[in-house]
């Protein structure tokens, strides 16, 4: 064992590495009473330097779209669903005898749309949401090299939330079910958690790269907004206090993609 984990001189050059991807993938959110399931199509790019020191940078950016279908308060389809996702790491390459060991950690941005409007097939009424997280990426990347130069890739990180805002565009649901007025309303998420895992297998030009992703955000924080309707003929107005509640979202997909 102590044979293995020997640890090699750093590398003679800078290595700059980079890879765009087309993905397919399926999303699924849940929170109590609710899921929200899509397929999904998207693009990816990675991108990797290493300096001979060992020390090195990673960028990651990622496209999604999706048309997804909601089942809770009945059911809603083909709901546009797509997000942005960036992440910036540094890091620090160490060579072994089993490949190469690069631990990084950084900063991270996903911005999600969730574009729903009108009624389900309950009747319910239907509105948009924004979902944003600031979170911060640990990765580890271990890499084996073959003598004909193909890469075998695993890639585990840890997503620790740093903070997060969800923006619920109840204004949506105007004109829906007798409502009058429904005022848009934001609430901070300050707990929660992710995962991401991904192998993948590089030759000269291609690379193949399955992967997952998780969230686990906790409870939110509570505000207030004002809800009118009419009701036996009259304007009715009364004060709801709002949370997002403890939610989980799953990704599975596969990235195909080049390298250069």
């Amino acid at each position: 064992m102590i044979f293995l984990l020997w640890v090699y001189p750093p590398k003679a050059h800078a290595e700059y590495n980079n890879e765009l991807a087309v993905l397919g993938a399926y999303y699924q959110y849940d929170e109590p009473q609710i899921r929200i399931n899509a397929p999904q199509l998207g693009l990816d790019y990675r991108g990797q330097y290493t300096h001979p020191s060992g020390l090195g940078a990673f960028v990651n950016g990622r496209l999604v779209y999706g048309a997804a279908q909601y089942n809770g308060t009945g059911k809603l389809s083909s709901i546009p669903n797509f997000y942005g996702q960036a992440e910036g790491l540094a890091g620090w390459q160490w060579q072994t005898a089993i490949g190469s060991l690069t631990p990084m950690i950084g900063l991270g941005y996903r911005r999600l749309y969730y574009l729903a409007n009108g009624l389900s097939d309950s009747g319910a009424a239907s509105y948009s949401r924004t979902s944003s997280y600031l979170y911060l990426p640990s990765k580890l990347q271990w890499q084996i090299t073959t003598n004909n130069g193909k890469i075998y890739e695993i890639m585990l990180g840890f997503n620790p939330l740093l903070a997060g805002r969800q923006e619920s565009n109840l204004q949506d649901t105007i004109g829906y079910n007798g409502i009058t007025r429904y005022d848009n309303v934001q609430n901070q998420q300050k707990h929660g958690w992710g995962l991401d895992a991904s192998l993948a297998y590089k030759t000269g030009q291609w690379v193949v790269r399955p992967y997952w992703q998780y969230w686990n955000i906790g409870d939110s924080d509570i505000n207030t907004t004002t809800y009118c309707a009419t009701k036996n003929n009259q304007n009715q107005c009364e004060t709801h206090l709002l949370y997002e509640p403890h939610n989980i979202t799953n990704e599975v997909g596969i990235l195909l993609g080049l390298r250069f």
